[in-house]
């Protein structure tokens, strides 16, 4: 049977992980890699032959850029920007990950809506990775938006302190954003 990564191919009362298998939730067994799933009963173990080479995340402290793709008062859904660099791993390519409202600073955010906005340009760090998702902080002077748009116009924003200026309207956001926004270079 061909499998995709996340899939549950079995349960930790029949199977124990093999190659290219986790455990999901302490009773689902998930591929970890697109490919066959064999199943072994005697040995009672769960792999996955691979069938291509996928790329896999880098663990927690990884730091990647991605784009807003949606928010709700609780989380962002941030579409991962694919690259490899010296200070960047490897990301696959229509990868997303999910930016939970605790995770964005210090101290109390209401809604990650007055932080972030779809179609930010924003510079994170993984704190988790599994075959079910990955996990986000901004929380750091170099994490945050990078580059964003005023949400009355859409024209470009212009940092201005700790707030974001629209160039065109003059329409001023708050913002969570990196040390170094708009200016291309990490710190």
């Amino acid at each position: 049977m061909f499998v995709m990564p996340g899939e549950t191919v079995a349960t930790t009362e029949e199977y124990v992980p093999g190659y290219g298998v986790a455990e999901a939730n302490g009773e689902d067994l998930v591929a970890t890699n697109i490919g066959e799933l064999e199943l072994d009963p005697e040995e009672h173990i769960a792999k996955v032959k691979a069938r291509t080479r996928v790329a896999r995340f880098q663990g927690p402290g990884t730091i990647v850029i991605g784009v807003v793709a949606k928010t709700t008062d609780d989380v962002a859904i941030i579409d991962l920007i694919p690259m490899k660099t010296a200070n960047f791993a490897f990301i696959p390519t229509g990868a997303s990950a999910i930016l939970h409202v605790s995770n964005v600073k210090p101290g109390y955010v209401k809604s990650i809506k007055t932080e972030f906005k779809v179609g930010d340009i924003v510079r994170a760090k993984i704190i988790e990775s599994t075959p079910l998702g990955v996990k986000l902080t901004t929380d750091g002077k170099n994490l945050g938006a990078l580059l964003t748009n005023c949400s009355r116009c859409r024209a470009s924003m212009a940092r201005i302190g700790a707030r974001v200026k629209c160039t065109s309207c003059g329409w001023v956001e708050d913002r969570k954003i990196a040390y170094d926004y708009g200016t291309g270079r990490e710190i």
